[in-house]
Formats: structure tokens, sequence, C-alpha cells
């Protein structure tokens, strides 16, 4: 993958050696059975400890999805799978989550409306009452053939509001797509908006995210056309005051080649303010196949501009075809479906970033065997969790089409790893003496100072809990890192003068 835009790699500050990555470390795989295709889709409650699992190819395409707690260091199922009706339904197809992970919604965008309107699609939302998941309001249903709802769906963190994209709906004859937004009411979904699109076959409401309690909502539209915008697609960013939803600044458009798939993925923080937008079909040359593309944003009154430039990839990564932010803002991922990864054989990474005040730094890679393809990506509220799922082989079982989903754990971004009220490093900036006081640990701990670079420039063990260190004849900006004997980290910047 290439680097950011040469415009603005200078802002870059932190290299991909920095302290901040390569924390990440593997904590669960869970294989799926024959076909299920499971990690269609994926979605983390707040605390990253409950996990939904889309799994669409189950039976023919009926599709199913299950639910998984963490229990101790375990990874258990949490009550009965649920399953589709019919063997075409692509039940699990998207899946959303409440943040504390008590409702879930589930879309089917393959579902028909009775027994004639073919592919119109259904969501289904649930809730864990009395150690078991029971339907909460009505079944949501497409509105008309090929309607295709539930292509995109997600929840407010209450669970109250849903948000449903509907990429074939048509109007006058004409397909635009749309996206509804609904509302929890005396156990039924009442529509509290309705979004469409303008131009025909735009495949607005292809993905959308839906901010903390609902404040805010991104909308995707890949293939949407203007002559006022140089490549393919749109994203459309709404903000919900007092029960009303009005248009937040104006559209953004790719500045990419024509038909990048411009919002094929979005994903929006929690407080609105970031997004990170990917465009797979993003091609600058002339040779090979796209190379794909994301853009970070940053709202500045109301009006989105970049905020890193653009992350490309290289001929046939599709780079983008996923991306995700966590909500608080300060990770995000970004998969490369179509990475070359050995041998000339493709198959799906994923690329970490993190944010350091107003820049994203590429800190760490995950990489598939081959044939791994079609990622989907979940993040926990601070990003200390991640899960990747990919709905090819799976090693164990030798065959196609099982999936697979893989938990990763950063305890140095962990709120159960971490107290930062009984971490003080002072003063800062720095000049003369810098003084440590780790009394969060009351065991043996490693402290070290790194450089921009991720060098290694001093390092102490001890067991006190006051360190005083001599910075004369240091200048500039460096990051602590304090380990544990348990594995806990802390890491923090410092500026010394």
């Amino acid at each position: 993958m290439k680097n950011l835009n040469s415009f603005v790699t200078i802002l870059l500050m932190i290299t991909s050696s920095s302290v901040f990555g390569q924390n990440w470390t593997e904590e669960a795989s869970i294989g799926g059975e024959p076909h299920e295709e499971c990690g269609t889709s994926l979605a983390l409650s707040s605390d990253g400890k409950t996990m939904i699992v889309g799994c669409e190819g189950y039976y023919s395409g009926r599709g199913k999805i299950k639910v998984y707690t963490k229990v101790g260091q375990n990874w258990i199922r949490k009550g009965e799978d649920i399953t589709g009706v019919a063997n075409v339904d692509l039940f699990g197809a998207s899946v959303a989550i409440s943040g504390d992970g008590s409702v879930i919604a589930v879309g089917a965008n393959g579902a028909w409306a009775g027994d004639t309107v073919k592919y119109a699609g259904e969501v289904h939302v649930y809730q864990w009452l009395n150690n078991s998941w029971n339907v909460v309001g009505q079944t949501i249903t497409g509105a008309c053939e090929n309607c295709r709802l539930g292509r995109s769906i997600d929840l407010s963190h209450d669970g109250k509001l849903l948000a449903v994209g509907e990429t074939g709906f048509k109007e006058q004859g004409s397909v635009i797509g749309r996206l509804n937004v609904y509302r929890l009411e005396d156990d039924r979904w009442v529509i509290d908006q309705i979004f469409k699109g303008s131009s025909y076959n735009e495949a607005f409401g292809y993905s959308c995210d839906l901010a903390g309690n609902g404040g805010y909502l991104v909308i995707g539209s890949y293939n949407y056309i203007d002559s006022s915008s140089i490549g393919s697609g749109r994203v459309v960013t709404y903000k919900r005051t007092n029960g009303s939803w009005q248009l937040r600044g104006q559209n953004l458009f790719s500045l990419d080649s024509f038909d990048s798939h411009f919002g094929y993925s979005v994903s929006i923080s929690e407080e609105g303010n970031r997004l990170i937008i990917g465009a797979p079909f993003a091609q600058i040359s002339t040779d090979g196949s796209p190379e794909g593309a994301a853009c970070f944003f940053k709202f500045e009154n109301s009006l989105g501009k970049l905020e890193a430039g653009t992350v490309r990839g290289d001929s046939g990564d599709f780079l983008g075809s996923v991306v995700k932010m966590s909500p608080n803002g300060k990770v995000a991922a970004i998969g490369i479906p179509g990475n070359i990864l050995y041998q000339g054989e493709r198959g799906l990474r994923v690329e970490i970033y993190q944010r350091s005040v107003d820049y994203w730094d590429s800190v760490q890679s995950f990489y598939a065997d081959i044939n791994y393809k079609d990622g989907s990506i979940a993040f926990s509220q601070n990003g200390s969790y991640l899960c990747i799922g990919s709905t090819e082989k799976h090693s164990h079982y030798n065959d196609r089409d099982s999936g697979y989903i893989k938990v990763y754990m950063n305890k140095s971004l962990g709120i159960e790893n971490v107290d930062l009220s009984n971490f003080k490093i002072f003063p800062n900036p720095a000049k003369g003496l810098l003084y440590i006081d780790a009394m969060r640990f009351n065991q043996n701990a490693l402290i070290e100072l790194f450089d921009l670079n991720g060098h290694q420039i001093k390092s102490q063990n001890t067991n006190k809990r006051n360190v005083v260190w001599d910075m004369n004849g240091y200048n500039g900006i460096y990051f602590i890192r304090i380990t544990s004997s348990e594995g806990q980290i802390i890491n923090r910047k410092i500026v010394v003068l």
C-alpha cells in the first residue's frame, strides 16, 4: 500500500514504528461451519465484550447470526443462533448492536415480502431478556421488489433509533434508493425520517453509520454521478436536534477517478466530528486494476474537510471496501481485500491507523491467508477491542466459505487496564528532571522512553512508585511506555525542552 499523498505526508509526524502501534494482539479465533460465510458482518458493544456475527451463507443463503460474549478469557455463545426463514433471505448480511449489547438488529436484504415480492428485504430487531433473544417491534419490510432493504443498518447507542438502507427503492419508476430512520415507540418501529436519493441507480443508502445516541447520521451513495463531481459517489451527513434532522454542510464528493465508488463504506465518530470514507474502485494509474482509496475527514463549522489526505492502495487492492472508526474517533481500520500477500496470491489485509491530535498514522497491519476476502471490521468504543471477519475459507475445516472472526485486544487502550487518574508524568513540557508517578502499578514495571522513530532511548525496571529521570541533553517529542508485570500498558507523549 502506498503512503498518503505527498502534500499531506509531512503531517504524519509519527512513523509506523511508533510505540503506539504493535499493541493489538490476537485474543480469539472463531471459525464458521462449511459454507456459512461467517464474518459477513460484525458489530461490537461499547465495552467490546458482546459481539454479533452475521453468516449470510448458512443453508443456501438462508443466513443466520451468532452472538458471543466474553466471560473471563473465553468467548462463549450468548443465546441460541437466530436463522432466516427462506433460502434466499441472506439473514445476517448486515448487523448492528446497541452500546450495552442488549439490543441487536439484523438485515436480510434477500427476503421476499410474501410469496410474490422478490428481494424486498427485511430487518429484525431483538432484545436480550430472560436469558434469550426476544423480538422487538414488528418486522420491517422493503417497499418494492428488489428494494433490498437491510443492505446497511445501524442502531443508536441506546437501541431506540434504527437506520436502514433500502438501495433498490423506486420512485416514479426510477431506482434511486433511500435511507429510513425508525424510532421505537410502544414496541413499534415508526418512521422518524426518510432520506431519498436523487439520481437514477445511485445506490443511496448502500452504507450508513449512526453516531452515539443518534445525533449524527452519515449515508453513502457510491454510484452517484453529478456534473460537479469528478468521480462517482457521494456522502451525505445529517444532524438530529430535538427530534429534527438537518443536512450538515454540503455533500462530500469523490475527487478521484470516475467510478471510484466513493461512499461504498463509511464510518463516523460518536461526536460526529470525524469521518472515514472508502472508495474501493478509485484508480489513478491507467494500467491494472483499481487501487482503491480511503479518506479521513474532519468537520469544522459543519463543513467536512480532508484531515490527513487520502490513503491509496496498489493495483488490484480495492482498498477501502470496508472502513471502520472507533466511536471515540481515535482509531480507524481500512480493509484491503485484494492485497498481494505472497507468491502473487491475493487476500485480505487490514491496516490500523491511530490519531494523534489531527494526524493519522499507520501503526499495525493484520494479514489473513490467501483467499480470505470480503472483510468486516468492528471496534469497541475506545478501540481496545478489534474484530475482523472474512467470508472465505477457514483452514480448520479446509473448506471454502466457512468464514472466520478474529478478536484482538490492545491493553494500552483498554479502560479496564488503564487508570489515568492514578498515573502522572510531570512537568510536561519537561526541562531537567522528569517525575514519573506510577502509583497504578504496585508490582514491578518497565519504563521506556522512545523517540518519534520508535527507537528506545532509555529504559528502567523498577518496583518503586516514584521514579525521577534526568532529561538534560534531551530535546524534542518523546513517548513513555510503562508496562506492568501483568502486561498492562500505558503510553504517554512528552515534550522535552
